[in-house]
Parts: structure tokens; sequence; C-alpha cells
């Protein structure tokens, strides 16, 4: 600019670039490209990669995002909330509906809706019972993909009330994985002296199965 202006490789350079974002954004806004929830605006609205779908792979919707023209659902219009995140209210909300899901036996989709609710709210939780109750349903229904990360994590947040968990956490190494050593290491905190006569039944017998295949296996 000081020598005079003049049209050089740079400044093509820039409005090659000035361009190409332009043509960039609208191939996005226009869902011509697919950035896999990692484009720009994804990443500054804090919705992005595991953020941005469920389980399943589905998109969930932003707060702040209208909802599709072919949603057969009714969505009631909402002030936009400075908040990227569902309000303590909303959080509690959710959780409530989840807990109706696990008194109604309904324990694949009550694992479906809190791991949805975490991708957006990672610290939210379950009370113990409720809790106790999903991984233990999961457990019995064999959904083994949604129980084990549920069980272990129940064993860490409640290690106090844990036992039973423990217990068919072991059952599960046995019986599934084949994996004796591992029962007996999910076994040793159990305390049996504060097990009931039928827990501690089953607890011995977890043992010894898992002590005799070991056994057979050095063998």
């Amino acid at each position: 600019m000081l020598q005079g202006f003049a049209i050089a490789t740079a400044t093509l350079h820039v409005m090659g670039a000035v361009v190409g974002f332009g043509a960039g954004v609208l191939m996005l806004k226009k869902n011509m490209v697919d950035c896999e929830d990692w484009d720009l605006f994804a990443v500054l609205s804090g919705h992005y990669g595991a953020h941005a779908r469920d389980r399943f792979g589905n998109r969930i919707p932003r707060a702040d995002q209208a909802p599709e023209e072919n949603s057969s659902e009714e969505v009631q219009p909402t002030k936009r909330s400075r908040s990227r995140g569902p309000s303590a209210a909303r959080i509690q909300q959710q959780l409530a509906a989840i807990e109706e899901l696990i008194a109604d036996g309904d324990f694949a989709e009550a694992a479906d809706e809190l791991h949805n609710l975490r991708i957006k709210e990672r610290q939210a939780t379950l009370p113990e019972t409720a809790f106790k109750d999903l991984a233990t349903g999961l457990c019995k229904a064999k959904l083994w993909d949604e129980a084990l990360p549920l069980m272990k994590e129940f064993i860490e947040l409640y290690p106090e009330q844990a036992a039973p968990v423990r217990m068919r956490l072991a059952n599960y190494h046995l019986t599934v994985t084949d994996d004796s050593r591992s029962a007996l290491q999910t076994l040793k905190p159990v305390d049996r002296t504060k097990l009931s006569e039928e827990a501690r039944t089953t607890f011995q017998k977890l043992v010894r199965t898992a002590k005799s295949r070991l056994k057979s296996d050095d063998q």
C-alpha cells in the first residue's frame, strides 16, 4: 500500500480465502456438507461432537434451535436463554421422568434418557435407590453395554451400599466374560458381616465358583 497497490499473489490468496469462507458457510448452512458436528459454529455453541448426538447417532437439537419443519411433535415457543446448558429445574424434571421409567420397569428407555441428558449435563445423576434399580434392572435384562458403566459408577459413588451391585458385577465376570480373577477382585471389598443371610449365601457361592475356576485354570 505504501508503494502502490497492485494485484499480486498475496492479494489473490486473500481474495480466495474470503470467497472460500463465504462459500463454505453457505454450503454448511444449506446442509450441502456434513462436518459431523465439528464445524466452527457447532464448537462455538458448545453443542458439538459427542455433545450433539445421542448414543444412537441421532442429532439432538439445541435449546436455541428451531424445530424441523417435518417434526411431528408440537413444540411450544420459549424465550431464548443465554445459558448454553439446561436449567437446574429442567434437569430435575428430566431426572424425575427417568425415575418414572425405572419405576415402570422400562430400564432400556431410562438408560437412553439418562445418557442423552448427560450429553448436555455431565454431572446429572439419579438418587441412590433409583440409580441402583436402574443398574440392576439392566443387569437382569442382560443389557450389558448399558449396565456395566452404571454398575461401576454406582460402586464408585456409593461404596458403602454397593455390595449387591458388586455381586451382580462379579456374576457378570463369571457367566459372561469367564474372568474369575476380576470377579474375586470385585468381591474383595465386600464386608460379608453386613450382608443378609441370603446375600451372604450368594456371596460365598460366587467366591467358591471363582476360586474353583482359578484353581482349574492353574492346573
